[in-house]
């Protein structure tokens, strides 16, 4: 997992299982205060516990009134959230494939 502080961005591994998921929370962590861009494009595989923190943090970010998305969501990325029952809109998805 790649995190730009500057850009306030960070690019998701290949694979989010739930050891990568407590990474993923010390990274959201540490970029609470600001607006923040996930790149979901090279996930091939998810767990449930790496959605948790990911919808946590959306829903923190929308209460703090700062802009949360995630964009370019793989394939395998967006069947997850959709077979959990997980709208776009919920995770503040954007492009999501077809």
């Amino acid at each position: 997992m790649d995190v730009v502080p500057e850009f306030g961005s960070v690019t998701l591994s290949e694979t989010l299982d739930p050891t990568a998921a407590k990474d993923l929370l010390a990274a959201l962590r540490g970029r609470r205060n600001g607006p923040l861009t996930i790149d979901a494009s090279a996930v091939t595989r998810v767990s449930t516990p790496a959605l948790q923190v990911l919808l946590a943090a959306a829903s923190s970010w929308q209460s703090d009134g700062k802009r949360f998305a995630i964009v370019s969501p793989s394939a395998p990325f967006a069947e997850v959230v959709a077979l959990l029952g997980i709208t776009p809109g919920q995770l503040s998805m954007e492009t999501v494939p077809t």
